[in-house]
């Protein structure tokens, strides 16, 4: 039985075909390139259907936006000139600034807001080709959807005020310039993994703060009911306060001299500022003093303990007191008498605290944010072991070992590395999760190449696809029956076509 040759029709497409993957060669057209990469970019980023209200997908101009933002050496190219522009910025001489601004005369500030000018023009056109690419605002997949394009977007707004308007009233425009090399964080795998988990760990870093919060609070306000007013107690020269040989009105005499000191030491009853116990209520501020141990002042300043039970005691010839009652009222004006020495100033209520073995004061337990101090110094093991040893000075050496190491243990050593699981935590999901994402591309990518690869095979000739080769001879006859069905298919429409026009004879 002869078989009836094939059709015009049914040939012509195949050898169209054949002929194009024949001849096609790696050196793609522009328009060729332009169409691939287009497709890739959609198929990967899913950008908007329509951009700025009138370019569609199929719009040759989005098509060859969408083909450089997403091209490999555009990404490298402005990943070269966010790093240059950066460390353009570190070299600006400010020597001879005017107004907060740099130098214009200098030849290297010139080089410089030269270099600056053209990144800017260069960040202006990548921003207007991802506009038209993804789209501006509206809808999901636009330029300011993604967070770091809003960035990169204030960042280049600001930049071009700075550059229009060069005043030092704008200077503020001109700091968010540092805020460049964040774009590179986006653009290196390594560091967007390690970003995204920063960025995905803030809501669970919130709730370990404020764990964090109660702790210290808790320990704060354990220490100002064991210890409040106890770091005012120093040892003191007089039995009680004494007068000064300054007031209110008279502030421009000088502060205790050495020679008065001598004659209220020895006579303290005649200098004395109130005839009332040291454990009773001051009436009112008074222009007194109660002066310290000189000994102390130029050495280390030590507490000492208001109580004989416990902590630290003073000398036989030594009383501890404070410049507060009992109560926690002030008993002195709080005077500022300059030295005689050098004329530095001298505090009447702050002197006996004011040393940096005491923190000038600013470490105490007599309101939470002194404590708070002492407890982030604690954590941070900065001169914890000074603050506990001034503690267990002014109020027992076994409630101060065992308030601060708990401090130290619970909310250092336990709580503070709580950030660090929360991290390492959201750092393992992020790796997953890219991981994850990149198998999904790769697995396209693949599954595309297969689709365009097997495509190309089916219109090839026997000649091509049984070419020699370990690959073409283990599937040599798959091909052979593929080429059988399609014959026998061709051949049989064929007679189809001819019982047909013979019956209409």
């Amino acid at each position: 039985m002869s078989s009836v040759a094939p059709g015009p029709v049914l040939a012509t497409p195949m050898r169209d075909n054949l002929v194009v993957i024949q001849r096609r060669s790696p050196a793609l057209s522009l328009r060729k390139w332009v169409r691939q990469a287009s497709s890739r970019a959609i198929r990967k980023i899913k950008p908007a259907p329509i951009a700025l209200g009138c370019l569609t997908l199929q719009n040759p101009v989005r098509q060859l936006c969408l083909a450089l933002v997403t091209s490999k050496w555009f990404e490298r190219f402005i990943m070269v000139c966010v790093l240059a522009n950066t460390l353009l910025l570190g070299l600006v001489d400010y020597t001879n600034a005017i107004d907060g601004v740099p130098d214009p005369t200098n030849r290297r500030n010139m080089l410089i807001d030269h270099v600056n000018a053209i990144s800017l023009y260069v960040f202006l056109v990548e921003a207007s080709l991802k506009i038209i690419a993804y789209g501006l605002l509206m809808g999901k997949g636009t330029y300011l959807s993604d967070g770091w394009n809003r960035l990169d977007f204030v960042i280049i707004v600001s930049g071009t005020f700075s550059l229009v308007y060069s005043s030092a009233k704008l200077g503020i425009l001109r700091v968010l310039r540092i805020l460049r090399p964040l774009r590179a964080l986006h653009s290196v795998p390594g560091l967007k993994v390690l970003t995204g988990s920063l960025l995905s760990s803030l809501p669970a870093l919130g709730n370990v703060a404020i764990i964090l919060a109660f702790c210290y609070l808790f320990f704060a306000i354990l220490g100002m009911e064991l210890w409040r007013s106890s770091w005012h107690y120093r040892c003191r020269l007089t039995p009680f306060p004494v007068q000064l040989n300054a007031s209110v009105w008279n502030v421009s005499a000088m502060a205790p001299t050495s020679s008065y000191l001598a004659s209220v030491v020895a006579t303290p009853d005649a200098f004395r500022c109130l005839s009332i116990e040291n454990n009773e209520s001051w009436p009112s501020p008074m222009s007194c003093f109660w002066p310290t141990d000189p000994d102390e002042d130029h050495g280390t300043p030590w507490l000492c303990s208001s109580s004989p039970s416990w902590g630290r005691q003073c000398d036989a010839n030594r009383t501890c007191g404070s410049n507060y009652d009992p109560f926690g009222a002030p008993r002195f004006r709080d005077l500022l008498l300059p030295m005689p020495s050098d004329y530095s100033p001298f505090s009447i209520m702050r002197q006996a605290e004011f040393s940096p073995n005491l923190n000038f004061g600013f470490t105490s337990f007599d309101n939470v944010y002194s404590v708070f101090v002492m407890i982030i110094m604690i954590v941070t093991a900065s001169g914890w072991m000074v603050l506990t040893e001034t503690t267990q000075d002014a109020g027992g050496a076994v409630a101060g070992f065992v308030y601060f190491n708990a401090i130290f243990f619970v909310a250092g050593c336990f709580l503070l590395q709580l950030n660090m699981a929360v991290l390492f935590s959201e750092f393992e999901k992020a790796k997953e999760n890219h991981a994850t994402v990149m198998a999904h591309q790769r697995r396209i990518s693949l599954a595309s190449y297969a689709d365009r690869t097997s495509s190309r095979q089916l219109f090839k000739r026997p000649s091509l696809r049984l070419a020699s080769g370990t690959h073409h001879r283990r599937h040599q006859h798959k091909w052979r029956a593929i080429a059988k069905l399609r014959h026998r298919a061709v051949t049989l429409l064929h007679r189809v076509a001819a019982v047909s026009a013979h019956g209409s004879l």
